[in-house]
């Protein structure tokens, strides 16, 4: 498996590995073993449930980027989610992060009941630290205990992607973001034209996260509406993308 992995590196059809693991004994071992193996041939990543020191030792055995996933960006959410304290979370999340500049990832789930303007201040917090944030929408599993939740709405992940793209290539401030009383993005700050001339393109709805990452069908099914887009774009899906996070009052 490991010289298939390598061949596809090699010939440019992947540009990196991510280890997706599950708590149970000895788990961080085991992925410091595949760490020690793989990473000399490939980058590779793997999300975890970690203190710092954990972190260092995974980034120590080979990992290029270590994934501390918060998912929910509000306490109540997070205890009802994850359980747990995200107080806590984002304290560990913030030691790794200044410890290991450039190394550390997060992945945030829009549609778990938070508002817009709460995703779009974690985002700007995390950007601040210098944390890469992987954006992704929640989507009902059969058998789950949220198997009867329905995922966002289109539109509101449209400006949520918007809002991260602006706050993480630096196009935009989050204080320069306006909100409704509900918490939805109303404006950017910026006048219609330019954005619609910066997000044209269609990258801002693209998957985001560690280089190289696109995690195909991830987040939706597969037959659509896609939420991330794995690829580039086209003209078509671009405008439609577009025309969804300019709905409405901005």
């Amino acid at each position: 498996m490991l010289a298939a992995l390598e061949e596809a590196y090699l010939s440019g059809k992947i540009e990196r590995c991510c280890l997706q693991v599950t708590v149970s004994p000895g788990y961080l071992q085991r992925v410091k073993a595949i760490a020690t193996g793989v990473c000399k041939q490939i980058p590779l990543g793997a999300s975890v449930v970690a203190d710092v020191g954990e972190v260092g030792a995974l980034l120590e055995a080979g990992l290029d980027r270590v994934g501390l996933s918060l998912d929910a960006v509000n306490e109540e959410i997070y205890q009802r989610v994850k359980g747990g304290d995200l107080s806590a979370a984002m304290s560990v999340l913030e030691e790794a992060a200044h410890r290991y500049p450039g190394r550390i990832v997060t992945h945030l789930v829009a549609g778990l009941g938070e508002s817009e303007e709460e995703m779009a201040r974690m985002m700007a917090r995390l950007q601040n630290w210098g944390v890469t944030i992987a954006l992704f929408a929640f989507t009902p599993i059969p058998g789950t205990t949220m198997a009867g939740e329905p995922p966002p709405p289109v539109d509101s992940y449209r400006r949520i992607q918007t809002a991260q793209y602006f706050i993480v290539r630096g196009l935009a401030s989050v204080e320069d973001f306006a909100f409704s009383r509900q918490g939805r993005i109303v404006s950017y700050g910026l006048p219609d034209y330019e954005l619609r001339q910066i997000l044209s393109d269609g990258k801002a709805f693209e998957t985001s996260g560690c280089p190289g990452c696109n995690r195909p069908y991830y987040n939706e099914p597969p037959s659509g509406p896609l939420y991330n887009y794995p690829r580039s774009l086209t003209h078509d899906e671009a405008q439609r993308a577009l025309d969804a996070a300019l709905s409405g009052p901005l």
